[in-house]
């Protein structure tokens, strides 16, 4: 899954503190919730519920037995109907419901 990490600093002790967490892990009400809210076809939810589970978008097509277009298709909708720019955007938005 994805990682988040955080780098906390102090000048006078020159020390880095590297903390790692685990981003959670989209559940079923998630991701109906994320359904609901933008209006997405089956489809769209299984290449964002693998994307939200970790794999990058070629992957997302070997997952799920599509070719790589049919993923950057999906992904071009879930970009308009999430009102989102890019890959990065869908993802922030839909951490807001997990």
């Amino acid at each position: 899954g994805w990682l988040g990490a955080s780098l906390h600093a102090t000048k006078a002790d020159k020390l880095v503190i590297v903390a790692l967490r685990e981003e959670p892990v989209p559940t079923v009400m998630a991701m109906e919730a994320i359904g609901a809210a933008f209006r997405l076809t089956a489809a769209e939810l299984d290449v964002l519920h693998a994307l939200l589970s970790g794999k990058c978008p070629k992957t997302v097509a070997i997952h799920l037995s599509i070719s790589e277009h049919t993923v950057r298709a999906h992904l071009r909708s879930l970009y308009a109907k999430m009102n989102a720019r890019g890959l990065n955007s869908v993802i922030r938005l839909s951490c807001t419901f997990l």
